[in-house]
Parts: C-alpha cells; sequence; structure tokens
C-alpha cells in the first residue's frame, strides 16, 4: 500500500482566528505542493468537539475550505446548530487533502468518513449524515488505499 501519496491532513484549533493565521502564516510557510492541494482542490473536512467526555463531530467536503468554514463560523452567530458549539467547545478543525482528490473521490470520503466515526465509540454523534455515493470516477480504485491513509493518518 505505497503506491498511492500520502494524504495530507492539518490540524487547527476550530476558530475563524485560527483559521485566519493557518491561510496567511501556516500555509504560505509549507512547500508549494501542499499549499496547492489545500487552496485549489477539493477537501474533506472535520470539525471535532468534546461534550460531556465523548465527542461530536461535522464532517463535510468543500471545494474551497476557507470559504466553506466561514460560512460554518457565520452559521454560528446567526442559527442555533451544529454549529454554535464551535463558538462554545474547545473545538478542532482537520483538513484532508490529497493530490488525487477530485469530487466524486471527495464525496466518497466524506461518505465513508461519517460511516467510520459512527462506529467510534467515544463520538456520540456526528452532523450531515447525508449519503451521497459516486458510482464511477477516476481513481475510483485509489479509494481504498487513499482512505486507509486517511484514516491511519487521523
Amino acid at each position: 500500500m505505497c503506491s498511492v501519496a500520502k494524504p495530507i491532513i492539518k490540524q487547527i484549533r476550530d476558530s475563524r482566528e485560527a483559521l485566519d493565521f493557518f491561510e496567511t502564516v501556516s500555509l504560505p510557510a509549507e512547500d508549494e505542493k501542499t499549499q496547492a492541494i489545500i487552496m485549489d482542490f477539493p477537501t474533506v473536512y472535520i470539525h471535532n468537539w468534546q461534550d460531556s467526555g465523548a465527542f461530536e463531530v461535522y464532517v463535510g467536503e468543500t471545494n474551497n475550505i476557507f470559504k466553506r468554514t466561514r460560512q460554518h463560523y457565520d452559521a454560528a452567530l446567526n442559527q442555533p446548530g451544529w454549529q454554535s458549539k464551535l463558538l462554545k467547545k474547545n473545538a478542532s478543525l482537520f483538513i484532508i487533502g490529497h493530490e488525487h482528490f477530485n469530487k466524486s473521490l471527495t464525496l466518497d470520503i466524506e461518505n465513508r468518513l461519517m460511516h467510520y466515526m459512527m462506529s467510534v465509540e467515544r463520538v456520540k454523534h456526528v452532523y450531515n449524515l447525508r449519503d451521497n455515493p459516486q458510482t464511477s470516477y477516476y481513481p475510483m480504485e485509489e479509494f481504498d488505499e487513499i482512505f486507509s491513509k486517511i484514516w491511519r493518518g487521523l
């Protein structure tokens, strides 16, 4: 299982300030390939916070991690959904990128991550339970290997 590149997994504090710092300071300090994968490719992300000893998570995918995450922060101010918990909890944000990610592959990664998270005993709630499996795409044959590397990396 070493023919496919290792995914990029970045963990930051889940706040607007930490996201701004990651976008303007931390990411520009990375190599150009890492920058491109996070900025220009679709990504999968996990908002993760602890509540009463257990974890709650939101799993998503996006074509623009910075814009989409800021939308979640804006929603936290305006509605009482899961996003509001980000303001009250010590949350983490995992940003996952890969050089082979396309929209179909990220949708499948998102889908499997949600199913795996539901099987973790310490995860008491998974938000965004849409089921959006993809049928055929390139590089579908790499899906299992890429997912396995992501799961081990988390």
